[in-house]
C-alpha cells in the first residue's frame, strides 16, 4: 500500500456537533467507497456578529472529544489559519498540496447542491473531486440535475430523516434541558459548558 486513502470532506460550522452529523458521516461511509471522513470546521470570521457561534477552537475541541474513539472519523482545522472569508476551492487546493497521496471527495447536502453550479471555483471541484450528495428532507434533486458536473463524478446518498439540529441543541442547553442521546456522550459536559453561557 502507498498510504493513499479515499477521504470524504464534511464541511460545516458544527455549532455544536450532534448525533445527526455522525449519522450522516456513518451512512456515507456505509454507502460509498470512502475510507475515512474528515469534519472540516469553518472558523469564525473576524467580523462575525453571530453570538450563537462558539469560537472555532472550542468547536474543534468538542469534535475531537466526540470522535476520539472512532478510527474512520476525524476532525480538521486546516481552515483556521486561512484568510477569511475563504472559498472552499482554496481549502481543497491546500489539502491536495498537503496530502498528495489522498483522494478527496466532498460531502454536501442536496439543498446546497441545487445551486452548486454558481459557486466560486467550482471548475476546480470538477477537475479534482467527486461529490457525495446527501439527500435532505424536502430538498430532493431532480433526476439528472448534477449531470453537468461529469459522469461518474457524483453519487447521491439516501439518508434517514433525523430531526436534530445544532439550533435545537443550543436552545436545550440554554433552557437547562438534557441533551442526552442528542449529542455524543463523550462531549455532553463540554457542550453544556461552552453553550450554557451564551446570551
Amino acid at each position: 500500500m502507498d498510504g493513499s486513502k479515499k477521504i470524504g470532506l464534511y464541511f460545516g460550522s458544527f455549532n455544536p456537533v450532534h448525533i445527526g452529523h455522525l449519522i450522516v458521516a456513518n451512512t456515507v461511509l456505509d454507502k460509498t467507497d470512502l475510507e475515512e471522513i474528515w469534519f472540516v470546521i469553518s472558523p469564525m470570521s473576524p467580523d462575525k456578529t453571530d453570538m450563537n457561534l462558539v469560537h472555532h477552537e472550542e468547536r474543534y475541541k468538542i469534535l475531537r472529544e466526540a470522535l476520539k474513539h472512532d478510527t474512520k472519523l476525524h476532525v480538521s482545522n486546516i481552515e483556521f489559519d486561512m484568510e477569511q472569508p475563504n472559498y472552499t476551492y482554496k481549502t481543497l487546493a491546500k489539502l491536495r498540496e498537503k496530502y498528495p497521496k489522498h483522494e478527496f471527495g466532498i460531502i454536501m447536502g442536496s439543498d446546497n447542491a441545487v445551486g452548486l453550479k454558481q459557486w466560486v471555483g467550482i471548475e476546480h471541484w470538477q477537475e479534482h473531486h467527486k461529490l457525495y450528495v446527501v439527500e435532505r428532507p424536502n430538498s430532493y434533486l431532480e433526476k439528472g440535475a448534477l449531470r453537468w458536473y461529469g459522469d461518474g463524478k457524483y453519487q447521491i446518498v439516501g439518508m434517514p430523516e433525523v430531526g436534530i439540529s445544532s439550533t435545537i441543541i443550543r436552545e436545550k442547553v440554554k433552557k437547562g434541558e438534557s441533551i442526552k442521546y442528542l449529542v455524543p456522550r463523550e462531549c455532553i459536559n463540554r457542550i453544556q459548558f461552552s453553550y450554557g453561557h451564551k446570551e
